[in-house]
């Protein structure tokens, strides 16, 4: 079905190759508009990080995210580090809130809720790490990217990161982090403990992240390819003179 309106259609759009794949295949040749994050905010860049705040993000938080996996890798590394902590940045849906606010866990949790745009940098920005534990169940983040991913880079961030192929591909290219399994508590727990024990190499990836994202991976690119496609379509629904 996908296939067949898309034959239809005057123009297609993919996130990442590795979806026009598919479509390229069959004769198409989508543009590739991949979601990147907004590179010319004004948010400012602290590169000197310090304390031991690890964020976690996302929208609406859910079993696939990894938090359950992270509040465990966390809860390890805080026997050797007690002054860890780990902030939740976005809404946590009501099956996950009781496992997040257990007795064990009440000690190093702060949950924001749903943050605006603005207010989410500057809450990230207190942090010295970015985790991001997509699991391998959730077949979408196979062939996409998490914007998540590119808002921790833009801020500095180095980032512990599930080893999926596209994610894969962004943390070697820009070496940027830490790529994990993120089913393993233990492999979690020991980037975060990594990060903790080695702050200049977090700190040189956390700048080739936001380096990444100024000069590549940033909305401006995707924009000038987008407003191309309709200028193409424009064009060629001109009515000759």
């Amino acid at each position: 079905m996908e296939i067949a309106l898309a034959h239809r259609a005057e123009s297609t759009f993919a996130v990442r190759e590795s979806v026009a794949v598919r479509f390229g295949e069959k004769r198409l040749e989508p543009v590739i508009l991949s979601n990147y994050s907004i590179a010319d905010l004004d948010i400012p860049y602290n590169p000197n990080r310090s304390g031991r705040n690890l964020m976690f993000m996302a929208g609406n938080m859910q079993s696939f995210h990894g938090v359950s996996e992270c509040i465990e890798a966390v809860s390890r590394a805080k026997e050797h580090y007690p002054d860890v902590s780990l902030t939740l940045v976005g809404n946590v849906r009501e099956d996950l809130d009781g496992y997040i606010n257990e007795s064990d866990h009440n000690g190093f949790i702060t949950s924001t809720g749903f943050l605006p745009y603005r207010e989410m940098y500057e809450k990230l920005n207190e942090g010295v790490a970015g985790l991001l534990v997509f699991q391998p169940t959730y077949h979408n983040i196979s062939i996409g990217l998490p914007n998540k991913l590119f808002d921790y880079m833009l801020l500095g961030l180095p980032v512990i990161a599930s080893d999926l192929p596209e994610i894969r591909n962004v943390v070697n290219r820009a070496d940027c982090g830490i790529l994990i399994d993120p089913t393993s508590v233990d492999d979690i727990a020991d980037a975060i403990s990594y990060l903790f024990e080695h702050p200049e190499d977090a700190r040189r990836m956390g700048a080739n992240g936001r380096k990444a994202v100024l000069e590549r991976y940033n909305w401006s690119a995707m924009e000038a390819d987008f407003l191309q496609a309709y200028r193409h379509l424009d064009g060629a629904h001109a009515k000759p003179t």
